[in-house]
């Protein structure tokens, strides 16, 4: 229900954006995405805790971020991608490098999630699994309470 809703609302972002310009296009639509995301998020308690991280990249092609977060929260962090993505994959890593959540389903809104955090700089491992005209753009929102 909850991946669901999401689609909504991240359909609804996508339509928002059609007036955009050419070369700020793709950008624009993933900013509106996580906008039309945090307002969600915030229906829960969440709010935008980061700046947004945006980029582009290949079929395939894989990047990180690195996030700071704070000990004794709960984060989400949402993944979303232009509309030449189909599938954007999400792997979470702790301060120490292990894995602790990852959304690797085939779509292109996924949320890994981490509660209790213990302070320190957590990996984002963004893997571009399906962009049929490259580069895709994607974007990074991490919302808490």
């Amino acid at each position: 229900m909850k991946r669901l809703i999401l689609a909504a609302v991240l359909g609804a972002a996508v339509l928002a954006t059609t007036a955009a310009t050419p070369q700020d296009e793709w950008e624009k639509q993933v900013r509106a995405q996580l906008t039309a995301v945090g307002e969600h998020f915030a229906t829960q308690g969440y709010t935008l805790t980061h700046r947004v991280w945006t980029g582009a990249l290949a079929d395939g092609a894989t990047t990180t971020v690195q996030i700071p977060l704070q000990g004794g929260r709960e984060y989400q962090i949402m993944g979303v991608c232009d509309t030449d993505c189909s599938d954007l994959d999400l792997r979470l890593y702790n301060p120490a490098g292990t894995e602790i959540d990852s959304d690797l389903l085939e779509d292109d809104a996924p949320i890994v999630s981490v509660e209790s955090a213990r302070a320190g700089t957590y990996t984002v491992r963004v893997l571009m699994a399906a962009c049929s005209e490259e580069p895709c753009r994607y974007g990074i929102g991490v919302y808490g309470k």
